[in-house]
């Protein structure tokens, strides 16, 4: 049961460090877009949004790789859980 546990846990932080570098990252892109924007004195709402949904795409396509990998690894982990019990997937 503990190892069950334990990779819960795994995959819980895996999707907190994968979001949370996506979250900090549009965030900080729409902040500076705002402030931009601002001192500009636009007025377009479509702009921070694409600005966001660009970053976020580059952060993924950058981090595809690794995230990749760590995600291959839990799942190995949960298939050699579910092996190790005795049932059949």
């Amino acid at each position: 049961m503990s190892e069950t546990l334990a990779l819960l846990e795994q995959s819980l932080f895996f999707a907190l460090k994968v979001s949370l570098v996506l979250v900090l990252g549009a965030a900080c892109a729409g902040i500076a877009t705002s402030v931009v924007l601002t001192a500009f004195q636009i007025q377009d709402q479509a702009l921070p949004f694409a600005v966001k949904l660009i970053v976020v795409c580059v952060g993924l396509a950058a981090a595809a790789q690794s995230i990749g990998y760590e995600l291959l690894g839990i799942v190995d982990e949960t298939f050699a859980l579910v092996a190790s019990s005795g049932a059949s997937p």
